[in-house]
C-alpha cells in the first residue's frame, strides 16, 4: 500500500492558509478599525474647535455691542447732565443776580429819601441816601480845603460830586463850589448842557474821604458864576447890535 505524498502535506498547507486567511482578515478589520477612529477623532478635534471658536466670538460680540452701547449711553447721559448742570448753574447765577438786585433795590429804596421841594423854589426835589460812602482819599491829616483847580483835594471832591449824581466827570461843569461849614462844601453841577442842574453837599470824613450827604435837584442854574456868564453874553450881544 502505497502513500501520495501531496495528500499527506495537504492538510498542514490547508490549515496554515486558513491561519493566514484569518490573521489577515483580522488585520483588516483592525486597520479599518484604527482608520475610523481616526476619522471620528480627527472630526470631533475639527467640529469641537469651530464649536468652541463661534461662542467664543458671539460672546465677545455682544459684550462689545454691550460695551459700546454702554459708551454711548454713558457719553449721552454726561453731555445730559453737563447741560442740566449749565442750565441749573445759569439759573442759579440769575436768580442770585435777580436775588441779589432786589435786595440792593428794596436797600435803596429804604435808605432813599426824597423830599419834594417848594413849586415856588429852585428846588424840584431833595435827595438822601444813607448808603452814600466817603470816597477813598490820598490826602493826611490835617486836612485842609483846597478848592483850586487840579489840586488833589478839588479831584477829590468832583469825585464825591459825580459819585452821588451819577454824573460822569466827562459831561459834568462845576459851576460853583462854596464853603458850607468846617470841612464841608456846597457845589452847583450840571451837565454840559444844563440840561440837569444840581447842588450837592459833600462832607469830609477825617481819614476817609469827601462824602455825600445831600442832593438838590434845581429848576435853573443859579450859581453866581453861571448868571455873570450869562450877563456878560447878554452885553456881548447888546454891544454887536
Amino acid at each position: 500500500m502505497g502513500y501520495d505524498f501531496n495528500k499527506l502535506y495537504e492538510g498542514p498547507r490547508y490549515e496554515r492558509r486558513s491561519k493566514r486567511r484569518r490573521i489577515n482578515t483580522i488585520l483588516n478589520l483592525l486597520i479599518g478599525i484604527v482608520f475610523v477612529l481616526i476619522i471620528i477623532f480627527a472630526s470631533k478635534l475639527l467640529f469641537g474647535k469651530e464649536e468652541n471658536v463661534t461662542p467664543v466670538s458671539s460672546t465677545q460680540e455682544q459684550s462689545n455691542n454691550q460695551s459700546d452701547k454702554q459708551s454711548e449711553n454713558g457719553q449721552s447721559n454726561n453731555a445730559e447732565n453737563k447741560q442740566n448742570n449749565e442750565k441749573s448753574g445759569s439759573t442759579t447765577d440769575n436768580e442770585d443776580r435777580n436775588v441779589n438786585s432786589s435786595e440792593t433795590e428794596e436797600t435803596d429804596s429804604r435808605n432813599l429819601v426824597v423830599t419834594e421841594g417848594d413849586p415856588e423854589s429852585n428846588i424840584i426835589r431833595s435827595i438822601k441816601n444813607e448808603d452814600w460812602k466817603p470816597i477813598k482819599t490820598s490826602q493826611e491829616e490835617p486836612h485842609v480845603v483846597n478848592y483850586e483847580d487840579g489840586s488833589v483835594d478839588r479831584l477829590e471832591m468832583e469825585q464825591a460830586i459825580s459819585y452821588a449824581t451819577g454824573l460822569d466827570i466827562s459831561n459834568m461843569t462845576v459851576w460853583w463850589l462854596q464853603n458850607n461849614g468846617h470841612n464841608k462844601v456846597a457845589a452847583t453841577v450840571s451837565t454840559r448842557d444844563n440840561g440837569q442842574i444840581y447842588r450837592v453837599y459833600i462832607n469830609w470824613e477825617s481819614n476817609l474821604g469827601w462824602k455825600p450827604v445831600l442832593i438838590e435837584e434845581l429848576r435853573e442854574n443859579d450859581s453866581p458864576y453861571y448868571k455873570n456868564n450869562q450877563n456878560n453874553e447878554s452885553e456881548s450881544e447888546s454891544d454887536n447890535d
